[in-house]
């Protein structure tokens, strides 16, 4: 119950903003994955699957995934954050998967944005 309750923040910050920013305690997040699609044709060429979450989609715009840890009682989790915006979707899907194990996501047709890398502590809150 203590995870629910901690995570309910999060996910209404992420899904009230138009990107990841300013969703994460500085410091808390620790890598930024950031695609988007080259195109804009609708025909399936770019797509994202996340594979622990049996999570996959087409016609994809734009997916931001953030590596970040959440205080669950005395502890530390880290949690995979994904954002996927889909073409002609101006509401993102939001996935959230607890990092116990690999977690593999793979970017199809898809071009690495800038802002994808280590984030650094003092700019840990704000993500583009």
């Amino acid at each position: 119950m203590q995870l629910a309750r901690s995570a309910l923040p999060l996910l209404a910050a992420l899904l009230a903003g138009p990107a990841i920013a300013q969703s994460f305690p500085p410091g808390s997040a620790v890598y930024n994955w950031h695609y988007t699609c080259p195109t804009n044709n609708q025909d399936g060429t770019c797509r994202f699957s996340i594979l622990a979450a049996s999570y996959s989609g087409n016609n994809v715009a734009d997916v931001q995934a953030v590596l970040a840890y959440q205080t669950v009682g005395a502890q530390q989790i880290p949690f995979y954050h994904f954002r996927i915006t889909f073409m002609g979707n101006k509401k993102p899907d939001l996935v959230v998967i607890q990092a116990n194990a690999a977690v593999s996501f793979a970017a199809y047709g898809m071009a690495q944005a800038s802002g994808t890398g280590p984030i650094a502590s003092e700019t840990a809150s704000v993500l583009n």
